[in-house]
């Protein structure tokens, strides 16, 4: 009897896991290799998002070089993101972290089209919160964002720097 139940048990929890929504559906514009629009004054840089983990996460890696002025010197920027679902709260999560040591994390939103991605980081103390938006024009156009609100007012968002990429 505890085998026959054992199994049901088994084959329910593989019939509830093959039906369930894939958690990055509504992530697919992100997918690829991609490449920052700008001049060299502006610096340059380019990212790509893939699958990973037999599909269990989605990985960005990031690098930007910006040019020395005559107010800094020259910085290479480079990141990594990883997405994944998070089942117990039913949403998308991602970890960021840099080459200057900070660390971020965020919960995703996506649109119905799947054409606007929203990274949000949670309020914590007096830490900034942090919102980075991809908006995609069409599948191989995006314009993202990166905006920043202050502990104290938390729905004041000011963009940071904002740029365009085009899929490479």
């Amino acid at each position: 009897m505890k085998s026959i139940l054992t199994f049901i048990l088994l084959l329910a929890g593989t019939c509830s896991f093959a039906q369930s929504e894939n958690p990055f559906q509504r992530l697919h514009y992100l997918l690829g290799d991609w490449v920052a629009e700008g001049t060299s004054v502006e610096g340059s840089g380019y990212y790509s998002f893939k699958e990973d983990l037999d599909q269990h996460i989605l990985v960005r890696r990031n690098h930007a070089d910006v040019p020395a002025t005559a107010e800094r010197k020259a910085v290479s920027h480079d990141d990594l993101m990883v997405i994944y679902a998070d089942k117990y709260q039913k949403a998308a999560k991602a970890l960021y972290t840099d080459n200057e040591g900070h660390v971020i994390h965020y919960t995703l939103s996506a649109s119905e089209d799947g054409k606007t991605i929203t990274f949000l980081s949670a309020a914590a103390g007096p830490m900034p919160i942090f919102k980075l938006i991809y908006a995609f024009s069409d599948e191989n156009n995006v314009t993202i964002t990166f905006q920043v609100a202050q502990a104290n007012a938390p729905e004041d968002f000011h963009t940071y720097i904002s740029g365009k990429a085009h899929r490479k």
